[in-house]
């Protein structure tokens, strides 16, 4: 979680949760997919306004001003980016074990701490 202040508006962030990431790979598809009519162009842009819509609204408090909206997209999708480089950097290292005997825990070497992960059902 971070706060970010525009303009003297408080926002406070979030990542993109993993069930949001279709939207964010939609709007980056969409955004590098050439449109060859205007109304094509129309269809395009307001399907990128929809899926940068669902974004905002589940990562952003309070709800951002207009002029604020593709500032803060873009530091979401930063900072979504950051969190999954930092995991994958952590397990490519090793740096986790799963401790079975433990009930599914799993100890943070690196950290000296043990989490644990959501029991499923």
């Amino acid at each position: 979680m971070k706060k970010v202040t525009m303009d003297g508006v408080e926002y406070t962030l979030t990542v993109i949760p993993p069930y949001l990431l279709p939207f964010l790979n939609l709007y980056s598809e969409l955004a590098s997919k050439p449109a060859q009519s205007i109304e094509e162009a129309e269809k395009i842009s307001e399907d990128m306004r929809r899926a940068s819509q669902k974004i905002l609204e589940a990562c952003i408090s309070p709800k951002p001003k207009p002029e604020h909206e593709t500032k803060l997209f873009r530091y979401i999708s930063n900072l979504t980016t950051q969190a999954v480089l930092e995991v994958d950097s952590f397990f490519q290292r090793g740096k986790a074990q799963a401790d079975l005997k433990g009930g599914g825990r799993i100890k943070l070497l690196d950290k000296d701490k043990t989490v644990n992960p959501p029991r499923p059902g």
